[in-house]
């Protein structure tokens, strides 16, 4: 049987649990990052530049594809304040990096059982580093949207000082959802494949490729019930409409990816007992 290391403090909320057991082996957790980003494309020739290379295609595909071979617009529906191809890459840049964290997620934990099986082995810090490792990827990312931006208005509005903010936010919630996941994936393996297949279609059940007013009402509703939504309102505002145009999602974002950190915890921790006996 396996599980973290019994922590001193078992009155701790889950919050502070975390943020102390994650602190206390900060050094060994950015070195498993590190790992992560060298070892998944060890052996190819571009090596770890494919972690820069891959997103940067993906989002030129994206553009090129929705942009501007279908020239989808807002129709009219109401005032464009910029490019629209920059609405895209900020509600997409977020979204590939979910996506990517929901799949490695579910095999983060059974994917290193010979770790897993080590008693003193800190297991928390492996859905980090598949979140963290996924993260750098947007970090780029969003320097060639900036990049664009700068092209194309010669400007970038004031609320880019929001994105700071948005990514701790973006990360807290990406690492509950990424510990929910990894203990679930022990247990159940083809949870993998069911997470491929709702990846593919909630990319069309956000405001990424489209704007919600041109939808009709039914299918808008669709777009705001959907938590994923508001992590592309806020990157559009931050990047795209320079204002806080959702504020609602603002409050959605910041209070989901709280309950999403503490309560992914909880539930990693209360079935990591059973994991070494599953593996």
């Amino acid at each position: 049987m396996s599980t973290s290391a019994p922590s001193p403090a078992r009155a701790r909320t889950p919050l502070a649990d975390i943020g102390a057991r994650l602190w206390a082996h900060r050094e060994l957790t950015w070195e498993f990052v590190k790992r992560d980003v060298r070892d998944r494309h060890a052996g190819q020739a571009l090596g770890a530049l494919w972690a820069f290379g891959h997103p940067i295609f993906l989002l030129a595909l994206y553009v090129t594809l929705f942009a501007f071979v279908f020239q989808m617009r807002a129709a009219g529906a109401i005032e464009l304040p910029r490019d629209f191809t920059v609405y895209i890459l900020a509600g997409l840049v977020p979204w590939l990096t979910f996506q990517e964290v929901l799949v490695r997620a579910c095999t983060a934990i059974s994917a290193n059982d010979s770790l897993v099986k080590q008693i003193v082995f800190p297991i928390e810090i492996l859905p980090v580093k598949v979140v963290l490792g996924s993260f750098l990827s947007q970090l780029v990312s969003l320097a060639v949207v900036t990049g664009y931006l700068l092209v194309t208005d010669n400007a970038i509005p004031a609320t880019y000082a929001l994105l700071p903010l948005l990514c701790v936010v973006q990360i807290a919630a990406m690492v509950g959802v990424c510990y929910a996941l990894a203990a679930v994936g022990v247990f159940l393996r083809d949870i993998k494949d069911m997470v491929t297949v709702f990846n593919a279609a909630n990319l069309f059940m956000q405001p990424i490729l489209f704007q919600p007013e041109v939808l009709p009402a039914p299918l808008r509703a669709v777009i705001y019930a959907n938590p994923f939504s508001h992590i592309a309102f806020c990157y559009q505002d931050a990047m795209y409409y320079g204002d806080l145009v959702h504020p609602w999602s603002w409050l959605v974002l910041a209070v989901g990816s709280v309950l999403a950190l503490g309560g992914g915890f909880w539930f990693f921790r209360r079935l990591a007992p059973y994991f070494g006996n599953v593996l």
